[in-house]
This record gives structure tokens, C-alpha cells and sequence, in this order.
């Protein structure tokens, strides 16, 4: 496990695997998500906030990490670079995974709808907050540190590693165990290095996928485009 001065995610997988820009094929990104198909067919997804992200592969020949344009375009490269390196079980949702009536504390970082439904429907109470939705059903931003040291367990949007709050966050929990989860995760068992992570939530799909590429360019949201692929879990053992 890493201490409280390590390497940030991509720093850590720029430093140890690098970036070929060469085995990039093609990039594509629309108002919600940008997208990286490599050579061998591999894809890799991360959101982007509606930052206008370049499609030109020479603009991470040299990514500086503090441009959260080049993050964007790292993360994706990494999710397409590594979330093909083993067989991965199948999944449903994370509710289906974990059983989160064995928890008292729950906050959840990022606003996944479906799920914050589905916690609803099983009377599992849940503290949730957003950087950037407006939602009543949202707790105010202020009270999130207080909320993350006292939880139990935190279900953590992997977009916080792209927008560098990933550290932060990690840090401010004191025993709570982390699940990761969303499109955007890079699924590779380096990231159990880090404090906590107990489970990683992601997607996998099918290699030459074109009909993803699309839908993400035309702006269309996850619910479009992870219907193409295959959900899958990592496991912190």
C-alpha cells in the first residue's frame, strides 16, 4: 500500500508503462465522453466533463499530467492499454457484487442514478454528492470531507482519478472500503496499491467496436454506449 505522499494514478502508470502514441488508431470524443481504439483493436472510454479534448494522437506523445485535457486522453489511453490484460468474471451491478446492508456509513462520490434507485428500493441509506449535478437528493459539498473520514464504505466515481481528486479523497477515509466504479476505470490490480480499494467496477468491450466510437462522438451518454459492452469487477484479494 502506497502512503500518503504517492504518486497519483496516471502519474503512476505514465511512469511505468509510458505512452506509444504510435499504437493509437483513432480518437474520438463528443460532449460527454472521449474514446481511444488502439491498433489491436482494444478501446478505452473516459468522460470528460464537456472539455473540448483533441482528436490528434500527437497531442500525448508528451502528456504534461497537469493538463486535464491530456488526463482525459491518458486515462482513456490506459483503460484501452490494460482493462484487456486478464479475463475478467462478469458482473451485474455493484449491488449485485456487495452487500451494503453490512455497512452504516455509505457515501457515494458521483451521481450514479440507476443505483442510487436501486439503494432506494432496498431501504439502504446513502449520502451523496456531486461536483457538478444539482440534484436534491445531493448533501452539500461543504460537509463531504466530514462524510468521507466517518464512512464505512464509499462507492467512488473513477472519474475522480482524470480530475485529481482521486488522492484527496483516498486520503480523507480512515477505514471505509472503497469500491471504484464507472466507465472511465482503468481495470488493472496496480490500483489496489492505494489505500483502501477493495473492489474496481468497469467495462470491457468488444475490440473494433465502431458503433461505440460512434455513439460517443455523436454525444450520447453511457446509457448508449455501455449497453455495447461488458461489465466487469476486479477484486482486491
Amino acid at each position: 500500500m502506497m502512503n500518503n505522499k504517492q504518486q497519483e494514478p496516471l502519474g503512476f502508470f505514465y511512469k511505468k508503462y509510458g505512452v506509444n502514441h504510435f499504437e493509437i488508431d483513432r480518437i474520438v470524443t463528443g460532449r460527454k465522453n472521449t474514446a481511444i481504439m488502439l491498433k489491436n483493436g482494444n478501446i478505452g472510454v473516459c468522460a470528460n466533463f464537456g472539455y473540448e479534448i483533441s482528436t490528434n494522437k500527437d497531442e500525448i506523445k508528451k502528456p504534461e499530467l497537469n493538463n486535464i485535457k491530456h488526463r482525459v486522453l491518458l486515462n482513456a489511453y490506459y483503460n484501452a492499454k490494460l482493462n484487456y490484460d486478464k479475463k475478467f468474471q462478469d458482473s451485474g451491478d455493484i449491488l449485485d457484487m456487495v452487500d451494503f446492508k453490512n455497512y452504516n456509513n455509505i457515501v457515494m462520490i458521483g451521481f450514479f442514478i440507476p443505483i442510487v434507485k436501486k439503494f432506494k428500493d432496498k431501504n439502504i441509506p446513502l449520502s451523496i454528492f456531486d461536483l457538478l449535478e444539482n440534484s436534491k437528493e445531493l448533501m452539500p459539498l461543504s460537509k463531504k470531507d466530514e462524510f468521507v473520514s466517518n464512512a464505512d464504505a464509499i462507492i467512488l466515481t473513477s472519474t475522480t482519478i482524470f480530475n485529481k481528486t482521486f488522492i484527496g479523497l483516498i486520503n480523507k477515509s480512515n477505514k471505509a472500503d472503497i469500491f471504484m466504479l464507472g466507465p472511465s476505470s482503468i481495470m488493472h490490480s496496480d490500483i489496489f496499491a492505494y489505500k483502501n480499494i477493495k473492489m474496481v467496477f468497469g467495462t470491457v468491450f468488444n475490440k473494433y467496436d465502431k458503433e461505440v466510437l460512434y455513439l460517443i462522438e455523436r454525444g450520447e451518454g453511457t446509457r448508449k454506449f455501455l449497453k455495447l459492452g461488458k461489465k466487469v469487477f476486479l477484486k482486491n484479494n
